[in-house]
C-alpha cells in the first residue's frame, strides 16, 4: 500500500472519530443531579444487578470484572434484582454526559461471564448498554452508550438480554 494510501486512510479515520465524539466531554462536573436507572428484562432474583456510570471510555471498556484490583468506574452499585424491572438510583451526579451500562450477574461473582460456544469470549449473562447500544463482536463504542444527565433527576431505562438474544433480535 503506497504511502498516500495509507495516509489517506489514517486521515479519514481520524476525520470519522471526531464526528462521533460528544458535543461536551462525559462527566463535566455541573450542578447535581439524581439518576434513575430503570432496567428491564430481569428474569431471575438470583445473583446481582452491576449497574454502571462511567465518565470515560477506558473504564467504559473495562467494567465486566469488579474483582480485579485495578476495577475502575465513575460510580457503579451492585442490587438485588427485582423480577421484571429493577430500579437503581445514583444520588448526586455532577451534570454531564456518561455512558450507562449494566448486567445481571446470575452467579453473583463479581464478573460477566463469558460463552465458549457458539461465540467465544461474548457475554453469556444478560446485559445492557444505554440507548440500545449494541455491537456483534465488541463493547459498542463509548459515544453510543453515552447520556445526558441534568438536573433535578433523569431517568433512563435499559433492557437487558444475552448476546445471543441481541444477535437474533429477541428481548
Amino acid at each position: 500500500m503506497s504511502s498516500l494510501r495509507v495516509l489517506t486512510s489514517l486521515t479519514a479515520a481520524l476525520l470519522a472519530g471526531c464526528a462521533t465524539m460528544p458535543d461536551r466531554p462525559p462527566g463535566t462536573g455541573g450542578a447535581p443531579a439524581r439518576l434513575r436507572v430503570h432496567i428491564e428484562g430481569v428474569r431471575g432474583t438470583q445473583g446481582r444487578l452491576l449497574v454502571f456510570l462511567h465518565d470515560n471510555a477506558g473504564d467504559y471498556h473495562a467494567d465486566d470484572d469488579t474483582t480485579v484490583p485495578d476495577f475502575h468506574a465513575f460510580r457503579y452499585q451492585r442490587v438485588d434484582p427485582v423480577v421484571p424491572r429493577t430500579t437503581v438510583v445514583f444520588e448526586d451526579v455532577p451534570a454531564g454526559r456518561y455512558a450507562v451500562s449494566a448486567y445481571h450477574d446470575e452467579d453473583g461473582d463479581g464478573r460477566l461471564d463469558r460463552m465458549w460456544f457458539p461465540f467465544p469470549l461474548m457475554p453469556s449473562e444478560p446485559y445492557a448498554i444505554a440507548n440500545g447500544a449494541f455491537a456483534p463482536v465488541s463493547k459498542p463504542a463509548f459515544t453510543r452508550a453515552l447520556i445526558d444527565v441534568e438536573p433535578p433527576s433523569t431517568d433512563t431505562t435499559l433492557s437487558l438480554s444475552t448476546h445471543l438474544e441481541k444477535l437474533l433480535g429477541g428481548p
